[in-house]
């Protein structure tokens, strides 16, 4: 067996889809059942034109493998790498690997909620990171009458992808000086 591996060429957005191609070569002497599959990835971001190939001796054919990643936290942004692998029906144990990477491109999608939603001086602000990738997130706040402060705490935060956290928020009327 024989196995050559091209793509995926460019890097992909999670919820989009991108391919390579894979050329399995019997070398066997004998007609041969080629079973493929695709390791390090989640089985569901992966299609297989064809999970398996009949080859006469010397036969080769082209099998095209779909990447189609979710557009959620798990499909983390960044070099994500994975393993083809190609065994024989007939030789027990003959396999062939190939290597490739999935290169996934990082999207933001950040949620906040306020609670309580009605308060005269404490908060907490619940913070969800529901992209694919490290975010900082730095806290203000203002007002029309630009009437109050707003004191967050922390004033920063990192959150990695998928992660949530709760950051308290103290609000307070601005002191007007007095006159007379």
């Amino acid at each position: 067996v024989n196995i050559s591996l091209v793509g995926p060429a460019q890097p992909v957005a999670p919820g989009s889809s991108t391919q390579a191609s894979l050329t399995v070569q019997n070398r066997g002497a004998v007609v041969d059942e080629l079973l493929i599959t695709v390791g390090g990835l989640s089985p569901a971001w992966v299609k297989l034109s064809k999970p398996s190939v009949s080859l006469l001796p010397g036969g080769q054919e082209v099998v095209t493998i779909v990447f189609q990643p979710p557009r959620r936290p798990e499909a983390l942004a960044g070099e994500n790498p994975f393993i083809v692998t190609v065994a024989s029906r007939q030789h027990a144990g003959q396999i062939a690997t190939a290597s490739g990477v999935l290169r996934l491109l990082p999207f933001d999608n950040l949620s906040l909620a306020l609670s309580p939603q009605r308060s005269r001086r404490k908060f907490a602000v619940q913070i969800h990171n529901r992209g694919n990738a490290p975010q900082v997130y730095d806290f203000s706040a203002t007002d029309e009458e630009h009437g109050l402060n707003y004191a967050f705490q922390p004033p920063a935060l990192s959150l990695a992808a998928g992660q949530s956290a709760n950051v308290a928020l103290d609000v307070a009327p601005k002191v007007k000086p007095r006159i007379g």
